[in-house]
């Protein structure tokens, strides 16, 4: 019995062997190809002191926060235009409420779509001609084919129509309006959190000067850029961007970093141009925020 379990842990033994061998050249071979791995090589930016240019970085940190300013006065051109429009719409209705002619109408037919908003064809006289017009509806309102229904008809323009509970206005201009001034209060909020965030920075780089660094960038999820940031004197942190229209660039790159916490600034060298500016806050961080 014994020699019998010896035997077969032998040949299992002898199987595990042959089937490693492969897999253990494949590996020597993938290391043999891949190489020695180079060292990343960090070279530092010159010290802030040595160049007087870097002063002029941090008041222009105002300037982002005045540019700000501007893009949320943008927005309100289509805040403005979408609650005057939706207004309009609302207001020419509400007119054709109160001065329009009551007649006597006769529904045709009622529209049921899948999707969209619910209409009935109505058919009505107006100086002693029939008229038919479409009418949207608001909520299923249970008319039926041959239900007699009140219409308020413009007496300058008789296609123009409504009943008295429906205004008749065009469901997908009014979600344009609207749409438009949804999106320009969006626009207003993050703009103005711009313009808080960029003092808030200014501020803090004011506090704390420029420090030299070198900068690498890993690009995560959801646009999330992660710089490691190794100063001359061996220290190292990890920052990661803020959703701004200051992107990092891909490359490692000579920097000054600024400022602290959630108020921190990025240098980014660029030859021949300015030095590229990119908000950043300490990683992680859960919300970072708009910039």
């Amino acid at each position: 019995m014994t020699a019998r379990r010896a035997g077969g842990f032998g040949r299992s033994g002898v199987l595990l062997a042959l089937l490693a061998v492969p897999a253990l050249f494949a590996g020597v071979r993938a290391v043999l190809r891949r190489g020695p791995r180079a060292p990343q090589q960090v070279v530092f930016s010159p010290d802030p002191g040595e160049l007087p240019a870097l002063a002029a970085e941090i008041p222009r940190l105002r300037v982002f926060a005045w540019r700000a300013v501007g893009i949320a006065m943008l927005w309100l051109i289509p805040i403005a235009g979408g609650t005057i429009g939706a207004s309009g719409i609302s207001g020419a209705a509400r007119h054709l409420l109160d001065t329009g002619t009551r007649v006597t109408g006769t529904v045709v037919a009622e529209s049921t779509p899948y999707k969209g908003a619910w209409s009935i064809d109505v058919r009505y006289p107006v100086a002693g001609s029939e008229h038919t017009a479409t009418i949207t509806l608001g909520p299923k309102r249970g008319f039926t084919a041959g239900q007699l229904v009140t219409v308020i008809v413009d007496p300058a323009d008789p296609g123009r129509v409504r009943t008295e509970a429906d205004g008749n206005t065009s469901g997908g201009l009014m979600a344009l309006c609207i749409g438009s001034a949804i999106v320009g209060s969006v626009g207003v909020l993050g703009s103005w959190a711009a313009v808080a965030r960029w003092h808030r920075r200014h501020a803090a780089v004011r506090r704390t000067g420029w420090r030299s660094a070198s900068v690498s960038v890993t690009r995560m999820p959801k646009r999330r850029a992660v710089m490691t940031v190794r100063y001359p004197g061996g220290e190292s942190s990890r920052l990661c961007d803020v959703f701004s229209s200051h992107v990092a660039p891909k490359a490692p790159a000579q920097a000054w970093v600024g400022g602290g916490g959630k108020a921190m600034v990025v240098l980014f060298a660029r030859p021949g141009k300015r030095p590229l500016a990119v908000p950043a806050m300490v990683w992680p961080a859960k919300n970072a925020g708009l910039g």
